[in-house]
């Protein structure tokens, strides 16, 4: 008889045979995934059996898993800023760090009038857990998301209307700004990117579940992994209020090269940097030249 309990402890010990980290939460998760049941309802209920059309799905998952494919593309979820994502592959997987970065505009945009409606575009939305995640912590917010993937794009409109936030979250299929200026959308007071900023040298060193799985083009960044980081800042003036904001994710190392692109532009001022949970320099922000307007002025 296959118990609930005795394949939970079989499923841990597979996957940390193959080297997955956390193996037993992630057998948990599968198990909870396949019974469609929570993690602690698997223990409430540790002595029932599995069947043989359970058993034969959860031995796929767990091959996959074991093969070190990431666990959001085997459930098809993820969690960002406490909200449910749906997750494909195909889609760049949401970090925990980047929530450091959303986090970083609502409270920037947590600084203006109360009644004020303020404009963020999200360049390279992905799945649109930025996006999201603003909209949903600031009332009176339209997100423009622009990412030049229509599966990313298909992806940030459903969970946009998951979070039911869908009538502030209008997802644009594009590249960089071009969505922007083709639907005609104001400026912003805020732009926002974890753009692709890894080395092309890198992408040997990565870990399978990232190089095997996930897609190049919303990591790779050029020799530097600084062209899509340069692009945005060269890019934004011309779609920002005055003395509006640039909020970017960084790689690590990349501080002071993506300090020294807002340094050549000459237009911004106040630049700032954040660490993530590492102590890691992960978002620097900085304002367009523009502080005798005020902050946010139209």
């Amino acid at each position: 008889m296959h118990r609930i309990v005795d394949i939970i402890s079989l499923s841990a010990k597979y996957l940390k045979e193959r080297g997955v980290p956390h193996a037993r939460l992630n057998a948990e998760l599968l198990l909870s995934d396949v019974l469609g049941k929570t993690r602690i309802e698997l223990y409430l209920e540790y002595d029932k059996p599995l069947v043989e059309r359970e058993l034969r799905t959860l031995r796929k998952l767990l091959k996959a898993r074991g093969a070190h494919k990431p666990l959001q593309y085997l459930l098809g979820r993820t969690e960002f800023f406490s909200l449910p994502f749906l997750i494909a592959e195909g889609v760049f997987i949401p970090r925990p760090e980047t929530e450091i970065l959303a986090r970083e505009v609502i409270n920037y945009l947590g600084t203006f009038p109360g009644t004020r409606e303020v404009v963020v575009f999200d360049v390279g939305t992905g799945c649109g857990c930025i996006a999201v995640s603003i909209a949903h912590s600031v009332d009176k917010c339209t997100v423009y998301a622009s990412d030049i993937s229509p599966e990313a794009i298909s992806l940030a409109t459903r969970n946009a209307e998951k979070n039911r936030v869908a009538e502030r979250v209008i997802a644009l299929q594009g590249d960089m700004f071009e969505p922007f200026i083709a639907c005609g959308a104001p400026k912003a007071d805020v732009i926002v990117s974890n753009p692709p900023y890894i080395a092309e040298d890198d992408w040997d060193s990565l870990p399978d579940e990232v190089k095997c799985y996930e897609p190049p083009t919303s990591l790779i960044a050029g020799k530097e992994g600084l062209d899509f980081l340069r692009g945005i800042i060269g890019s934004a003036e011309p779609f920002l209020k005055p003395a509006g904001g640039v909020f970017l994710e960084i790689g690590e190392g990349q501080r002071d090269a993506v300090v020294h692109l807002f340094d050549a532009e000459q237009k911004y001022v106040d630049i700032r940097t954040r660490c993530d949970y590492n102590g890691i320099e992960r978002v620097v922000t900085a304002n367009l030249r523009h502080a005798d307007k005020g902050r946010g002025a139209k």
